[in-house]
């Protein structure tokens, strides 16, 4: 995360990462006991811990290792850079994972329900309770809190936008959303002010400088997993924002941005990957009535 997130009205699910990292499968017992305290909040259904155990043991382990909506893992250190954030929108609990030694894992059971949904703009719940295309109600979102729960779907973890973009070594995600999807993940900032006296003579030095990281960057998103899948683009997908120097790719609906940036004199030179959707791809289309667990 930013040492300053920005609150802005977006509101994602998370993912684990698409990338050679290792995922959990959570026990299914346990998944169906969390569901009673979900629906009603009675504080005698509250999860004590959850059991779970690695999918494949040959890969490294990630730091958001489960995709269940209602069931997020983080890892204790993941769970320790976000310090009391996570905790004023609920409470952490212990996963046990089955030959895991060594591994440690907590349960985030999201505490605060919110009401915000457009039920009138919103489509209507699948059988599930999923809702496919979800319009929140801006002035109703709690946007200080980086996730929350909908009381029209319980099971599900709703996360404000502010709170995915994670600027820790391992923990990436990758997000799911229905509006306009976008994320951002800083991986080299420095603050104007902070550097010296009079902006105006070294800006120039700090875009240089985040510049000649670009590089490395480009190279490990093209040569990792997701590489082969990254078709170069031959248009301008910087969606309207000035970079001073990037590269860009798609990959099925999605947009995969690396670039420079710097939004004004008192902002900070960065260098970030975006992930926004395609303008020019079409709507995915009903996918039916997906078990979300």
């Amino acid at each position: 995360m930013s040492d300053v997130p920005q609150r802005n009205p977006a509101v994602y699910r998370l993912l684990p990462s698409l990338s050679d990292y290792e995922t959990l499968r959570l026990d299914g017992a346990d998944q169906s006991r969390l569901m009673p305290w979900q629906r009603s909040g009675d504080e005698a259904d509250r999860p004590t811990g959850l059991r779970a155990e690695w999918m494949d043991d040959s890969a490294p382990r990630s730091e958001f290792p489960s995709g269940s909506p209602g069931a997020p893992v983080l890892s204790r250190r993941l769970a320790g850079e976000f310090g009391d954030e996570l905790l004023s929108a609920g409470s952490l609990v212990p996963v046990e994972i089955r030959d895991g030694k060594g591994d440690d894992y907590v349960l985030y059971l999201v505490d605060q329900v919110v009401d915000c949904l457009d039920l009138r703009r919103s489509s209507k719940p699948k059988r599930n309770g999923e809702i496919k295309k979800p319009v929140y109600r801006p002035e109703a979102l709690p946007t200080l809190l980086p996730a929350f729960r909908l009381p029209q779907f319980p099971r599900a973890v709703q996360w404000n936008g502010w709170a995915t973009t994670w600027r820790r070594d391992g923990a990436g995600a990758w997000v799911q959303g229905d509006a306009p999807v976008e994320v951002q993940f800083t991986l080299w900032s420095r603050n104007v002010e902070d550097e010296r006296p009079r902006a105006d003579t070294y800006i120039e030095e700090l875009n240089d400088a985040a510049t000649a990281e670009l590089p490395t960057v480009v190279s490990q998103l093209t040569s990792g997993v997701l590489g082969s899948r990254l078709q170069e683009s031959d248009r301008d997908r910087a969606g309207g924002e000035d970079f001073v120097d990037h590269r860009s790719w798609t990959t099925a609906d999605k947009v995969v941005l690396a670039g420079v940036k710097h939004d004004g004199t008192d902002a900070p030179v960065q260098l970030v990957v975006v992930l926004r959707e395609d303008a020019a791809a079409p709507d995915d289309a009903d996918d039916g009535d997906d078990d979300w667990w």
